[in-house]
Formats: structure tokens, sequence, C-alpha cells
């Protein structure tokens, strides 16, 4: 479901996002806007913690400045299918609160709660494909699951924290 190289479009923008093969426990990807000057640059990192997934994440300004300050964001996985999983936020004070990655074909879709200056949830949506067009994004969950060697999920199974 990760593992490669996308495009696509976020908020009318064009996207680019790279995900390494699983090393080690360690999946890491790198997300970018483009254009002439890109306002966005995301370096993720997926790993097994405790017996469920982790996601690690920071974002950062074209010259590498921080936008969270000294700590990244940190998700948890809440739930696994073979075409969607949830990952929600361990700190209740962060404005990202929750991200539902979706599959459909060679298309996946991000969709990212966030609470915006009113203090309203609200959904921030990204799309993107294959850029290679070839089948190498793995088969969903299972591939999910094998890369950080965990335990086998039933589709639909839902892990709390």
């Amino acid at each position: 479901m990760l593992t490669g190289h996308r495009s696509g479009a976020s908020a009318g923008k064009p996207t680019e996002e790279f995900c390494s093969s699983p090393t080690n426990g360690l999946l890491v990807c790198f997300f970018r806007e483009l254009g002439e000057t890109p306002p966005l640059v995301e370096v993720s990192t997926l790993r097994e913690v405790d017996g469920t997934i982790e996601v690690r994440v920071r974002h950062f300004s074209p010259l590498l400045e921080r936008w969270e300050g000294n700590a990244p964001l940190v998700f948890r996985l809440q739930s696994l299918t073979n075409n969607e999983s949830v990952v929600a936020s361990v700190n209740p004070n962060a404005v990202a609160k929750r991200v539902v990655p979706s599959r459909q074909g060679d298309e996946m879709t991000s969709r990212v709660e966030v609470v915006n200056d009113q203090g309203k949830a609200i959904f921030i949506e990204a799309k993107i494909a294959e850029a290679s067009r070839k089948p190498n994004l793995g088969r969903g969950a299972v591939q999910f699951q094998h890369a950080f060697r965990a335990r086998p999920l039933g589709a639909g199974t839902v892990i709390r924290r």
C-alpha cells in the first residue's frame, strides 16, 4: 500500500510521494508539494512499537525549517482493513487528530482530520496514484502487516490505544 513513487494533488496543488521498502522494521516516506515555491515538505516513519504501528511525521519548509517545534507528530494504528487504515494522534492537544489512508486500485487517498483556527474539525484530502503505473504498491493490509512483522490482523480489526 505504501511502498513506491506516487504523484497527485492536494488542495489543487500537484504533489509527489516516495516511500521506501521496509528494512529492519522501518519504512520511510517523503512527501512534497510541487511548484515554483513548494510550501510543504513532509517526512514520515512507520515502525512497529508495542505490538502496533506507530507513524511519526515532521513537516518542513523548503529551507528545512521545522513547523511542529521540537517534537514530531505521533500517531498509532487504530484500525486496518484491506483497503483502509486509521491512525490517531497520541497527543489529545494536537492539531492533526487522525489520518485515514485508503486505496482503490492504483489510487490512494489520504484524509487528514485537523482542527482549524475556529476549533472546528475539517478534513484535508490528498489523492495520489502510482507514478509508474506498475503494480508495485503491494496489496493493502497484507503487505502493511508483513512489512513490520506485526502479528496478523483480520479484516476490520480495531486496535485501541
